[in-house]
């Protein structure tokens, strides 16, 4: 990823503020990561096999959206919500890995929501806490882009309740073992990039494990597919939210 793909395109935004700690420490709203990490001597050797044999959320990425083909990167456009559709877009990659079929599930009623309809930053965690109790509709019930109240009704609710999380976890930012463990086991995070003040999807660790490849929000022309790299400084993340299984119809 080169500098030019930190800054912000055309026509699109951020709104990633730093978690406040105060209000809402880890582990208050959603458990802490409790499985045991995979020891560091595995991870190449892990990663290695998982590349051979196209297992990687990327390659799930590849084949579990419309028609067998790519599941398209979301897009918030203006809206400062990209701590609401990092979550989002890793509950649809927790949804393919598990087999679910593919459905776009909207990051703007998830953002309209927790922001009281109000443009405004927050954190992943906000998000993802409204999403275990109210879940995340499709786009047939509020479509990408569209901020209208009138599709905040019962039957938008009802649809979102197809993709509630089940199994989800508050990670600690600084702890590298459940981070690439997480993504060894093709669990997707949603991580905040203080250095960016922008939230992705982070899904792939990259050989080193000191770089990681992540789903962003601005489209799938942003970088070619949606897919970017993290590298130094952005790999320190303010908040990170594992989400493992969702339930789906």
């Amino acid at each position: 990823m080169s500098n030019n793909e930190y800054t912000v395109p055309r026509g699109m935004s951020r709104g990633c503020v730093p978690r406040d700690i105060m209000k809402a420490p880890l582990g208050s709203s959603i458990p802490m990561f409790d499985r045991l990490t995979i020891p560091k001597s595995e991870w190449s050797d892990r990663l290695r096999e998982k590349r051979l044999a196209k297992a990687m959320l990327s390659d799930v990425r590849d084949i579990m959206g419309p028609a067998g083909g790519v599941i398209p990167a979301l897009n918030q456009g203006r809206d400062p919500w990209c701590w609401a559709f990092s979550p989002v877009s890793a509950a649809t990659l927790a949804r393919a890995n598990a087999g679910i079929p593919y459905e776009h599930l909207s990051g703007n009623a998830v953002g309209n929501k927790v922001a009281d309809f109000r443009v405004r930053g927050g954190w992943s965690e906000q998000s993802m806490g409204h999403m275990k109790t109210l879940g995340a509709p499709s786009t047939a019930f509020w479509p990408e882009g569209d901020n209208a109240r009138h599709f905040d009704n019962p039957d938008t609710w009802a649809n979102a309740r197809e993709s509630i999380m089940v199994e989800w976890y508050d990670i600690d930012p600084r702890d590298t073992a459940a981070i690439n463990t997480c993504l060894l086991l093709n669990i997707p995070m949603a991580v905040d990039v203080p250095a960016w003040a922008h939230s992705i999807c982070l899904i792939d660790p990259v050989e080193g494990f000191t770089e990681y490849d992540h789903l962003n929000s601005w489209g799938n022309k942003w970088n070619g597919n949606g897919i970017g790299r993290l590298r130094g400084k952005f790999t320190k993340f303010d908040s990170v939210i594992a989400c493992v299984v969702s339930t789906g119809a």
